[in-house]
């Protein structure tokens, strides 16, 4: 099983089990805003299948999935949740901000918006006197955490910035969460009983 057959290291692992007649199945990671198709969700053989979460995503897979098999597998994350100590929320206005990203589905997308949309959402957070805010990139994405220090340094914020560490360290952290739209982090901030702000920047 595999989390996302687009990402490089899994589209790898997918290709070599395919010449080698092995199965596997895709768990569906992050929120899908378009049907775009991808050449590596093809249905080759009756060996992949995709696992969704529920009926948006079955929806999501009759269009974009080409012809594969989709199989109802509720969401992860969930379990360990239901497992975990509910941690109350600390109540002292904690943000943690996740940036937008171009994603691969947004033809329009421009990497600069990514920074330009960060510099205004801690703007406007700062203007209502929220202090208590962290930065959190994609753990996916290149290890740009000095380029964010710099950009926060350029536009007078002194906020931490922090690609890696689990995301449920953080969310015992934070009150809010803001980010993308189309990111997984989405279902698991909700799933932890936080309220997510979704973004999606220019264009």
């Amino acid at each position: 099983m595999v989390g996302d057959v687009t990402n490089t290291e899994c589209r790898i692992i997918v290709e070599t089990a395919r010449t080698q007649g092995i199965p596997f199945d895709e768990l569906l990671n992050g929120v899908f805003l378009a049907n775009q198709q991808n050449v590596a969700r093809i249905r080759r053989d009756k060996k992949n299948r995709l696992l969704v979460r529920g009926a948006v995503d079955e929806k999501w897979a009759r269009n974009a999935g080409i012809g594969l098999t989709s199989v109802r597998a509720g969401y992860p994350p969930q379990a360990m949740w239901a497992k975990k100590p509910k941690t109350p929320r600390p109540n002292q206005g904690n943000w943690l901000v996740m940036p937008c990203y171009s994603d691969a589905d947004d033809v329009k997308g421009l990497m600069a918006n990514t920074y330009s949309t960060l510099v205004d959402i801690l703007r406007q957070l700062s203007a209502l006197g929220y202090v208590n805010i962290r930065i959190k990139p994609h753990p996916g994405m290149p290890d740009e955490k000095k380029y964010y220090e710099e950009i926060l340094t350029y536009y007078g914020f002194d906020f931490p910035v922090y690609q890696g560490g689990a995301m449920a360290d953080h969310l015992d952290w934070t009150d809010f969460v803001t980010g993308p739209a189309a990111s997984g982090a989405l279902l698991e901030t909700l799933t932890a009983g936080r309220p997510y702000f979704a973004l999606r920047p220019w264009p």
